[in-house]
């Protein structure tokens, strides 16, 4: 048997003491409820997104049926959702910029609920055309605005997660609008139905963003600079610089 020398026997034992009291932390897997949160209200877009864009399939054939449409009109039926979503593209991102992405999101939920009522109430082709396009342009500035709004207020080890579940959230809208349609199939007049489900969605939505912080590198852009306390993990809270009217 080799003996040590007697300070690296000390010093070998006073790491095996040190390593034996160092108290194990594991990593935590939990996911702070403020991020929950946040994914909860601000991916609600992401269904209105998809629902908005699949629940048309199964609205026609009732809808040709209650205004007589013929084939012409039933493509601009379609199509007008597009063309207010290529209004809502071309302005969202200044909309985003110049008010914020909290407010744009509250303006989106504002557009969709009033798109759903007036679709819901059409009487004749032209009001369901001018609802269509008025959702569109919601379906557009909230696919800006959520994601971003989703990007910048989320803490980095969560943020690609975050931003995957609002998209996962499209396709469920895309779901749950065929769910009911299928539903409303066999429900006189269910086309209305069909549109206006989306306004408690939106409703819910808007009630939600209003508790929600504004995004801080929105709030930094403005040079509004002052301590928010964001809680980014499960019992422990982190300072952040950002900016707050």
């Amino acid at each position: 048997m080799v003996a040590l020398p007697m300070d690296r026997r000390q010093n070998q034992q006073h790491g095996e003491s040190a390593a034996h009291k160092a108290p194990h932390h594991p990593p935590t897997t939990r996911i702070p409820p403020f991020v929950i949160k946040a994914v909860t209200v601000a991916s609600l877009g992401g269904i209105l997104f998809g629902y908005d864009m699949g629940v048309v399939s199964g609205a026609l054939p009732q809808l040709k049926e209650s205004l007589d449409l013929t084939q012409s009109q039933q493509e601009m039926v379609v199509s007008f959702l597009y063309l207010g979503g290529g209004i809502g593209a071309a302005v969202g991102g200044s909309l985003c910029d110049s008010l914020g992405r909290k407010m744009a999101i509250l303006i989106t939920d504002a557009v969709f609920v009033t798109g759903a009522v007036l679709l819901y109430f059409s009487w004749n082709l032209p009001s369901v055309l001018v609802g269509r396009v008025i959702v569109g342009f919601g379906v557009s500035v909230s696919g800006i605005a959520d994601v971003a709004y989703l990007h910048e207020i989320s803490p980095s080890e969560w943020r690609g997660s975050i931003v995957s579940v609002n998209e996962a959230c499209i396709s469920l809208g895309f779901l749950l609008a065929f769910i009911a349609g299928f539903a409303m199939g066999a429900i006189d007049e269910g086309w209305r139905i069909l549109f206006g489900l989306s306004a408690p969605i939106a409703v819910v939505q808007f009630l939600g963003m209003l508790a929600m912080p504004d995004s801080p590198v929105w709030l930094e852009e403005q040079g509004r600079m002052v301590r928010v306390l964001i809680p980014l993990r499960v019992k422990k809270f982190v300072f952040c610089r950002c900016l707050l009217s």
